[in-house]
């Protein structure tokens, strides 16, 4: 069980790491603060040797993401290069 809560505090801190660049290229609070969960619960996972703090963690994210503490998607370049505009409209037949 050791081997299981080290493989996933790992993962999880790879996962607060990355959350951390994306915060510092587009500074929204939403990702510093789950960076923070995400790391915070893997350190104390690998303390107590307990798979507890995963979940909480693992919770804790999906709440801020589900209080939109997550920055919006900025539509890629496909989708600004479409031939319909946002309300469906053919923009090469319409005059």
């Amino acid at each position: 069980m050791k081997w299981v809560i080290y493989i996933f505090a790992v993962l999880f801190l790879a996962m607060g790491l990355a959350v951390f660049f994306a915060y510092s290229r587009s500074k929204h609070n939403g990702l510093l603060l789950m960076g923070f969960t995400y790391s915070a619960s893997a350190i104390l996972a690998l303390v107590l040797m307990q798979w507890w703090p995963l979940v909480a963690g693992f919770a804790l994210v999906w709440i801020m993401r589900a209080m939109g503490m997550e920055p919006e998607l900025e539509p890629s370049q496909a989708e600004a290069d479409s031939d319909t505009d946002a309300t469906g409209q053919d923009r090469k037949t319409r005059t």
